[in-house]
């Protein structure tokens, strides 16, 4: 097989990846809250700061991925979830849980940017189409997400 196809495998199985991770998100927010002892106010803190994770990651994803290039900029993101969802698992303080929270989301809005920048590139017969379905693979796990 061609090295694009390997290519446009790995992107959409990478947006699957933020798309199950951001919707694990909603059903585990009791856990986490009785885990930690906080209340809803600290929940939407912990939302907020993965938001503002996100938002960050995705400002300044453009420039990284053409100073170190995309391959780099998917890597690190990969890094940062990894990173991310291991310092969450082991948080001891909430505090401590946000700020892995911040790096998973961080490590997440870089890696739909070094996607993005990929499937430019890759995707040159039925552009539009190829990028409405890489987006919703993200958005795919919705579809076994229970009400």
């Amino acid at each position: 097989m061609s090295a694009n196809v390997y290519t446009i495998a790995i992107i959409y199985l990478l947006m699957t990846l933020i798309g199950i991770i951001e919707n694990v998100k909603g059903p585990l927010i009791l856990g986490i809250k009785d885990f930690y002892g906080v209340d809803y106010t600290m929940m939407g803190l912990f939302l907020s700061v993965g938001s503002f994770g996100f938002i960050l990651a995705t400002f300044f994803g453009g420039f990284l991925a053409d100073k170190i290039g995309r391959k780099a900029v998917l890597l690190i993101g990969l890094f940062l979830i990894i990173s991310g969802l291991v310092g969450i698992s082991i948080s001891p303080s909430f505090f401590l849980f946000l700020i892995f929270a911040f790096i998973m989301n961080l490590g997440m809005g870089t890696i739909e940017i070094g996607v993005n920048a990929i499937a430019v590139v890759v995707f040159i017969i039925n552009q539009a189409l190829m990028m409405n379905l890489l987006h919703f693979f993200m958005e795919l796990e919705q579809l076994f997400h229970p009400i």
